[in-house]
């Protein structure tokens, strides 16, 4: 993340699904206190946007954007 923030500057939100690397989402993880990612974007002030439990629509657009990414990225010379 902090190589991102370098080359691509710092977001002021980030997505992600309730994976245990990003958001601490047992209760007793939870209660032990925040993920190492969730300090690292609380010290940048970046947001923390988590998907809905058993709404694959939010993380779905995400990924559709990668699959079209894909597919169209070599149709140009470079990614700006």
């Amino acid at each position: 993340m902090k190589k991102a923030i370098e080359k691509y500057g710092k977001p002021e939100e980030i997505l992600s699904d309730h994976g245990t690397t990003f958001y601490a989402v047992e209760s007793d993880e939870r209660d032990k206190g925040l993920t190492d990612f969730e300090k690292f974007l609380i010290k940048e002030k970046i947001t923390l946007i988590v998907d809905r439990v058993d709404h694959p629509q939010t993380n779905g657009k995400v990924e559709k954007f990668f699959d079209i990414f894909e597919k169209k990225v070599k149709f140009f010379d470079s990614v700006d």
